[in-house]
């Protein structure tokens, strides 16, 4: 392990899956929020363990724009993350890339900014 790079160790009981993101709506406006919805394939309905994510989002230009929480945490598996559209942003597709931190797990969603 290198000094400077944290690292996570989890015991499941079954497989967590992968992450799954849903984008409550496909496009949005300058000036429009969307809302990604987190969850894990595998994780068990009952399930009160806190699961930890890292979160991108890539623009249209290919350039990642660090400006929603870059970590989110959800008990069974289950968060949420808004992303905010400026009106100066570019148009285009953009994309959230979601990473599950203990298993490195990963899932993108597009939304199209108007």
């Amino acid at each position: 392990f290198a000094a400077d790079t944290a690292h996570f160790v989890a015991a499941y009981a079954y497989d967590p899956g992968r992450p799954v993101v849903v984008a409550a709506r496909k496009q949005a406006a300058g000036g429009g929020t969307v809302e990604f919805s987190i969850s894990m394939s595998g994780v068990p309905a009952n399930e009160t363990g806190t699961f930890s994510y890292h979160t991108r989002l890539l623009n249209p230009q290919g350039e990642w724009v660090d400006v929603i929480p870059w970590s989110v945490q959800g008990v069974g598996g289950k968060a949420s993350v808004r992303a905010r559209f400026a009106d100066n942003d570019p148009a285009g597709t953009w994309t959230l890339e979601v990473r599950e931190v203990t298993t490195g797990r990963t899932a993108t969603r597009e939304v199209r900014k108007n």
